[in-house]
């Protein structure tokens, strides 16, 4: 049965640049290696195989000559002999690049709050690795947290990362 699977756990590469993901096993008769993509198929985070993107025989080498930020996500290395099917490896790999906003979203019901009541603003980036943000007021002031402002700390996806801002209208 296939033995030794082996491959990073990480791979980090800048817009632009080549990605070179390797696997490799052990076994008799040689294992069959393959690269797949985890694809995430419904909001429930339920994951599928993807189509092998490369393949060989007790190795297998799949490249990325220009990576994009779309390439980021978890890569699968498969190995089987006509024995067994080892556990698939992953390998995360991460494109760093210039942060994208890609949504600011005004909260439910848009950008007002009732008298004594919040007001909830979002802003999603795409980049890596995750940018630093501020809020600002309209003249330029830099918003901190404290009574009339709630900053919430950024939720950090595989993507995408998102900042709230509750406001309080006292």
């Amino acid at each position: 049965a296939p033995e030794g699977v082996s491959s990073v756990g990480r791979l980090v590469v800048g817009a632009g640049n080549a990605a070179a993901l390797e696997c490799s096993a052990d076994g008799n008769p040689e294992p069959t290696i393959s690269w797949t993509r985890k694809m995430v198929q419904s909001s429930s985070e339920d994951y599928g195989p993807g189509e092998p993107l490369a393949t060989g025989t007790g190795s297998a080498r799949l490249m990325i000559q220009d990576a994009r930020p779309d390439h980021a996500g978890v890569y699968l290395c498969h190995a089987s002999n006509s024995l067994a099917t080892a556990p698939p490896l992953a390998t995360l790999l991460l494109v760093n690049h210039a942060p994208v906003v890609v949504g600011a979203g005004l909260g439910e019901g848009g950008s007002w709050a009732p008298l004594a009541g919040t007001g909830r603003l979002e802003c999603r980036v795409r980049a890596a690795p995750t940018p630093t943000i501020a809020w600002t007021t309209h003249d330029g002031l830099t918003i901190v947290d404290g009574p009339k402002y709630i900053l919430h700390q950024p939720e950090v996806g595989l993507r995408i990362a998102r900042w709230i801002i509750m406001i309080k209208n006292d």
